[in-house]
């Protein structure tokens, strides 16, 4: 099977998907792993995530919008688009990351992106509510 070349942006397929989380295992082992439970973080939903994280950053800079202008669009606080830029997926809001993407001219790709992941958009979106 021909491997397709991932950038940060890629949409993440399960067999990358598969990939990247062995790698992740075998590297980190089975200590850090087990932390990374412990404290609930879903390794899974980050490397999912990772690639909207960084399409947001990409896209804000790319228009040369800094943090502060785009919360000043949003009215929102800055640290809270950080928190998506971040992938700080306990603290994303669903209302606020749809809004983001708009605003960043991004919902194609974000579309894309949530086909592929559903079941963690739902759980975005959920938080919203």
């Amino acid at each position: 099977m021909a491997r397709r070349k991932l950038t940060k942006t890629s949409i993440l397929g399960e067999p990358d998907l598969s990939v990247l989380k062995q790698g992740l295992r075998e590297a980190l082992g089975p200590e850090i792993a087990g932390a990374l439970k412990t404290y609930g973080i879903d390794m899974d939903a980050t490397l999912r995530f990772a690639s909207v994280a960084e399409k947001c950053r990409a896209a804000r800079e790319e228009r040369g919008v800094s943090l502060k202008q785009a919360a000043l669009k949003l009215k929102v606080p800055q640290y809270r688009l950080r928190e998506i830029e971040d992938g700080r997926l306990p603290a994303i809001d669903g209302a606020m990351l749809n809004a983001y993407v708009e605003l960043l001219g991004i919902k194609q790709w974000f579309f894309r992106w949530a086909k592929q992941n559903r079941a963690l958009h739902a759980k975005l979106t959920r938080s919203a509510g």
